[in-house]
């Protein structure tokens, strides 16, 4: 077997406006560290720390990947997993249809469930649940839930879209942790899909499902293109803040109810929804047609 090292950047070959990852106006993930310009590797990993409200399940509707050119990186079914694989670990779930390959299927902007990925939250998995075997295999509860891409060749990545889970929002990851080839490249929050019902979509002010870009260029022209897709952060935390100015409260808003801490292998502290011991999970079921 053999391969090909290039050490040519194809971007330095155009002739393209530049402006840094981070800068005002478009401001994307957290301020801990400074997200690479192209990151390029073989493997994408995304971690999903917890939902936006969900104690059980948690779930996307769809990812893409976009190359140095942003050109549609295509992902074959095979070549995406996760742990735990899907909501088929779980013995009354088996034949459900919200497996991984959904994430590629190209079917993000829909409410559909047939097009969706979902699966159980590991900090809610049972200790006999923890042993059944996708074809991702065991999974550790102290790990948060995980997707995972896989290239045959190495991958330059401008950006990435990511639609989050539609049929229940609350199901929805809302704190994520991007890696590839295990080296973190995003740290930040996913906006929640917007509940059916919700006034911002009966007036057309809002779409029902909004993909999430994150960028990884300093490609003016795609920062234009994508900025209506960029979440900024700033937004989430105005809404689970509680603000105090000399004693009188300037804004409020309630944060999430989180009961525990949990560590992870790299040791990493990630704040994880708690079910209480009367709790038991909702069942949930999508047939395949």
């Amino acid at each position: 077997f053999g391969q090909v090292v290039r050490f040519k950047h194809p971007q330095l070959c155009k002739q393209v406006e530049r402006v840094p990852v981070s800068v005002t106006g478009y401001t994307q993930g957290r301020s801990e560290f400074i997200l690479p310009v192209l990151p390029t590797g073989y493997v994408l990993r995304i971690d999903l720390i917890d939902t936006w409200g969900d104690e059980f399940y948690i779930g996307l509707n769809g990812v893409e990947l976009f190359d140095h050119e942003g050109k549609r990186v295509e992902v074959p079914p095979t070549h995406v997993t996760a742990i735990p694989e899907s909501v088929r670990v779980l013995s009354d779930c088996k034949g459900d249809a919200r497996t991984p390959d959904k994430l590629v299927d190209g079917h993000n902007d829909t409410t559909d469930p047939q097009h969706m990925w979902l699966a159980p939250l590991t900090a809610a998995l049972e200790e006999d649940e923890t042993q059944a075997k996708g074809r991702s295999g065991p999974t550790d509860p102290a790990d948060p839930n995980r997707v995972i891409f896989c290239f045959d060749l190495p991958v330059m990545i401008s950006h990435i879209k990511l639609w989050n889970y539609a049929r229940t929002p609350s199901r929805g990851a809302r704190n994520v942790m991007i890696y590839l080839d295990d080296a973190l490249i995003f740290g930040g929050i996913l906006r929640q899909a917007v509940p059916s019902g919700d006034e911002r979509v009966r007036k057309g002010i809002s779409p029902l499902v909004r993909p999430q870009t994150i960028v990884f260029s300093d490609d003016r022209k795609l920062w234009e293109a994508e900025k209506k897709n960029i979440f900024a952060e700033a937004d989430a935390f105005a809404k689970h803040v509680r603000l105090v100015n000399d004693g009188k409260e300037v804004e409020s808003s309630r944060f999430p109810q989180v009961d525990r801490q949990r560590t992870n292998k790299g040791g990493m502290m990630t704040a994880m929804v708690q079910p209480s011991v009367d709790d038991q999970r909702p069942t949930t079921s999508v047939g395949i047609f």
